[in-house]
């Protein structure tokens, strides 16, 4: 008795090897159809030359996790994609069940490595991700780009109190953006334990400090004051008067950064 094959019964004359490209079929919720392909393991692919559509088309996992599923077209996409990643496939000989066992570069594309390099690239609705590893230039790159969108990079260990991240180089650590900040209990540099004072509640008490300060030189270098018990000035407002002579009382104005900030 012959096997019934409804999966694969849109095949049409497909050799042991084949090559097609990954699709979703028309009138179905592409996101729905998409996070179900993901936890199936299962896609629907296109057939080249002619060699029609298959559904329910398993794909190894490696390949799953490389393989991207064409956009809605819509507004928000500019990058329309009729298709999505090329693959090729093979016939399991005993069932005639066809694998999807590895990923194509399309005409279009081209990863532009070298010898010893290695790129993963992910995009979707104008959104691009990319880690890049090149012993050639000694680099490794972790990117994301939206232009005009907020985008994340998350580093987390999260675990007790005694949990760590470590950035360790034999040369200097550059932090660059617009805005670094940082959030929760405490900042501890060069293994101190003495606090960094805090730069509003110290120009306050300064300034009055200041003002306490200016209060006794305006009487110093004021009007003489007759000492009791004689008709002279007072000797010591004279030797204070010596003793600031020239002095400049410090001004507090500029004390706080424009740039950096603290609690």
């Amino acid at each position: 008795m012959a096997r019934k094959n409804t999966e694969y019964k849109s095949i049409a004359h497909t050799p042991n090897i084949g090559i097609g490209v990954i699709i979703v079929p028309q009138n179905v919720d592409r996101n729905e159809f998409v996070d179900n392909c993901l936890r199936k393991q299962k896609v629907s692919i296109l057939v080249s030359r002619g060699g029609g559509v298959i559904h329910n088309c398993p794909i190894s996992i490696p390949v799953l996790r490389e393989i991207s599923f064409p956009l809605d077209k819509n507004k928000e996409s500019e990058s329309y994609k009729k298709f999505g990643s090329s693959v090729f496939f093979f016939i399991e000989p005993i069932h005639g069940t066809p694998i999807i066992t590895g990923i194509l570069s399309k005409d279009s594309e081209s990863l532009l490595l070298r010898e010893n390099e290695f790129e993963v690239i992910k995009s979707h609705k104008g959104c691009k991700t990319s880690f890049q590893m090149s012993p050639n230039e000694n680099i490794v790159n972790i990117n994301i780009s939206n232009k005009g969108k907020p985008t994340k990079i998350n580093i987390i260990s999260d675990g007790s109190t005694d949990s760590e991240i470590r950035l360790v180089t034999s040369g200097n650590v550059v932090l660059s953006g617009e805005n670094l900040k940082l959030n929760k209990s405490k900042l501890t540099l060069f293994k101190g334990e003495s606090p960094i004072p805090k730069g509003d509640v110290l120009k306050s008490e300064l300034t009055k400090m200041k003002e306490v300060v200016d209060g006794i030189v305006s009487v110093i270098n004021g009007t003489p004051i007759p000492e009791p018990g004689n008709l002279g000035n007072s000797v010591f407002q004279s030797t204070l008067k010596l003793k600031i002579a020239g002095k400049v009382n410090g001004k507090f104005e500029g004390i706080n950064s424009k740039k950096s900030f603290h609690e």
